[in-house]
């Protein structure tokens, strides 16, 4: 989890200057010193966080607190978001952050291979972070949105067959069921012709 107040807790253990540092005022520290000054963890310290810092610094950009926490929202939760949930959720905990720097640093992180962007119908996407080795795939809802996550060795076997068939070297894949759930589905069977 990268919550600040892991990062705080984590850096008390490892440093012994417990309460000397409180979780915004050690994140602001990384951000500024970029260093590992009387023990204080790096920015990039976590693997999250080296990926991002990494990418940023690869395209000349900046680290911001902005960045850093919509990383650890990202991470601190497992759910499938929209970028206006996120926003929402950003905005819930004090940030002081625009839509626009949203959206701009999701496509970032989807560009690091921190999240994933699926499109749920014509004009929204649905995020969520990615932890290697986590492989599924999506039932989603039409009507309510409801995201399932799944996993099926029969699916990934055959997509490894079609590729195998096709000699396609398979990176990635992704499956997503689009359809009614159990409830929307008997709401429309309910619902007068």
């Amino acid at each position: 989890m990268l919550a600040v107040a892991t990062v705080s807790r984590a850096f008390d253990r490892l440093s012994g200057f417990a309460g000397e540092w409180s979780g915004p005022q050690l994140r602001q520290s990384l951000i500024k010193s970029e260093g590992t000054d009387r023990g204080r963890p790096a920015v990039g310290e976590l693997k999250e966080e080296r990926v991002l810092v990494e990418a940023l610094r690869a395209r000349g950009m900046r680290v911001t607190s902005e960045r850093l926490a919509l990383l650890e929202e990202m991470f601190s939760q497992h759910a499938h978001l929209d970028a206006d949930q996120l926003f929402r959720r950003m905005k819930a905990h004090g940030h002081k952050i625009s839509r626009a720097t949203v959206y701009r640093n999701l496509d970032l992180l989807v560009e690091c291979g921190l999240a994933r962007k699926y499109r749920l119908g014509q004009n929204r996407f649905l995020y969520e972070h990615v932890h290697p080795g986590q492989a599924h795939d999506h039932i989603v809802c039409r009507a309510c949105g409801q995201v399932v996550e799944f996993v099926s060795p029969a699916i990934t076997a055959l997509l490894d067959q079609i590729c195998k068939a096709h000699g396609f070297e398979e990176r990635e894949s992704s499956v997503a069921v689009s359809g009614l759930c159990g409830i929307c589905a008997r709401n429309a069977e309910s619902r007068p012709a």
